[in-house]
């Protein structure tokens, strides 16, 4: 029972350091002027819907490129068959759309 506590308690600290360094290298990099991690991509092209697909509604084509696209926040119908810049972040090979943005 001794064995099984220590070795909790050497996880537990195990853990703590890791989170307490991590935290304390994010904070370093930024004084030292890097910029902080971006997850956002940025995709542009015709936005396109499809019938039926469960990851996701719409795929936007640019060249002879397809991403599936798709959003929880934002209804792309009224941008489908538009030239649009989504900005958003990636799961998979599915872009989930922050924003988007028809381009004249």
């Amino acid at each position: 029972m001794k064995t099984f506590l220590l070795s909790v308690f050497i996880i537990i600290i195990a853990i703590s350091l890791a989170v307490y360094g991590f935290k304390y290298w994010q904070a370093a990099s930024q004084k030292n002027g890097e910029p902080p991690i971006i997850l956002q991509n940025t995709l542009t092209g015709v936005l396109e819907p499809i019938l039926s697909n469960a990851e996701y509604s719409d795929v936007i084509v640019s060249g002879d490129k397809s991403i599936g696209v798709t959003s929880s926040t934002i209804n792309l119908r009224p941008y489908e068959h538009h030239k649009v810049k989504i900005i958003g972040e990636y799961s998979g090979t599915t872009m989930y759309a922050d924003s988007i943005t028809i381009i004249q």
